[in-house]
């Protein structure tokens, strides 16, 4: 079990920051069903939900999709530039670094990922004296910018479940170094941030605890949508969800309508329903070749 009592301690960083991710995982989650046309079903009459079903998926028209689309194809990197003097090798190592990680076709998956839900990330580490970049999920990644500087990280953590073990790892970055933690899943996983669910992961460093990658600095870069002062960023197209619901709500109206006018139903008083067999007729059944 970790101690979160004192301010600034790993552990205390620990239940901050999971904390703050736990909170953010309905809005993000929510930002990328929208992304990927998953929205949420629009209403139809309560009596006839079950009826309205086909109806409803297919009234969904993903345009909160084309408008991030729409910027992220115009985004590309297509070179580095210190804008240093005299050589080019410093730049020439970095576009060198940044195609051995793939991130000149993984870059697109960050710049989505921004787009869709606010922000992304990318983590830098040392594999073997290498730089390594790695694209990271909003949802399993967050940070803490410095109050005095706005740009800098002033802590950083990221967790995520691992289904080989069934437990729940965290790695907090730290200027000073990374620091390691796990949450063995023996029992149900309510309270996650909490000081009882967590242990340091003695597997990695020395109690836990590594070196930095790049000593003094928190290796993880935030790649934020529309920053805002107050908020952070947005989503590309958050501030127009609203519309989107509206639109399918719209469609779903008018399929409604198209059916329900294809096959107009009448009635009649005094009119048998059997045939002269005594059997149920069909004369009354809906079709196009019916009355």
């Amino acid at each position: 079990m970790i101690d979160a009592s004192e301010p600034g301690t790993p552990d205390w960083w620990l239940i901050r920051l999971g904390t703050q991710l736990a909170a953010e995982q309905p809005r993000l989650n929510r930002l990328d069903r929208y992304a990927q046309g998953d929205h949420p079903l629009p209403f139809g009459n309560r009596r006839a939900r079950e009826t309205y079903r086909r109806f409803q998926k297919m009234a969904r028209a993903n345009f909160t999709g084309l408008v991030t689309e729409a910027v992220r194809e115009r985004l590309q990197v297509t070179g580095f530039s210190t804008g240093a003097s005299g050589d080019n090798h410093t730049d020439q190592d970095a576009w060198a670094t940044w195609q051995a990680n793939q991130m000149d076709a993984d870059s697109g998956l960050v710049h989505q990922a921004a787009l869709d839900m606010s922000r992304a990330y990318v983590i830098v580490g040392n594999d073997n004296g290498t730089a390594l970049i790695t694209p990271e999920d909003p949802r399993e990644v967050i940070h803490e910018f410095d109050a005095r500087h706005r740009r800098t990280v002033r802590a950083a953590l990221k967790v995520w479940d691992d289904d080989t073990d069934g437990d729940t790892h965290a790695v907090l970055y730290l200027p000073d170094g990374v620091v390691y933690y796990c949450s063995p899943q023996d029992e149900m996983a309510t309270d996650l941030w909490t000081e009882a669910k967590w242990v340091r992961d003695l597997e990695e460093g020395n109690d836990g605890v590594a070196a930095s990658p790049i000593p003094g600095v928190v290796p993880v870069v935030p790649f934020i949508n529309r920053r805002r002062i107050a908020t952070g960023g947005m989503g590309e197209f958050e501030d127009v969800v609203d519309i989107q619901d509206r639109i399918n709500i719209t469609i779903l109206d008018r399929l409604v309508t198209q059916a329900a006018q294809a096959y107009r139903q009448r009635w009649a008083k005094g009119v048998s329903t059997t045939d002269e067999h005594g059997a149920d007729s069909n004369a009354f059944e809906p079709g196009a070749d019916l009355l």
